[in-house]
């Protein structure tokens, strides 16, 4: 499963948003003029680590990967298991969802 490389270097693919930390912030600004504003039932699909949820205020996140899921429990985002394909949610339960550094 391509997914498995994040169960392998989960900590590296965090690390590179504090190193390259110019780039992350702009691109949450990019987001957060973009996106409508956050609410409960806003939702990042691929969260990740949860730096972009964070950032941005939004509370929940869809991610295959284990290791990175416990990642953004830990920045405090509800962590739901799975993929893109194949969405976890009923049907028009989200106000809004992002995606970014999805692959």
């Amino acid at each position: 499963m391509p997914q498995e490389v994040f169960e392998y270097h989960a900590d590296a693919y965090d690390d590179w948003f504090g190193v390259h930390r110019k780039v992350y912030r702009a691109e949450c600004e990019s987001i957060r003029r973009a996106l409508p504003a956050p609410d409960a039932r806003t939702v990042e699909v691929g969260v990740g680590s949860g730096r972009f949820a964070v950032s941005l205020g939004i509370p929940v996140g869809i991610e295959p990967s284990v290791a990175l899921g416990q990642m953004a429990r830990r920045r405090g985002i509800e962590v739901i298991r799975g993929v893109e394909e194949s969405l976890p949610l009923k049907d028009e339960s989200c106000s809004s969802v992002l995606m970014v550094t999805v692959i």
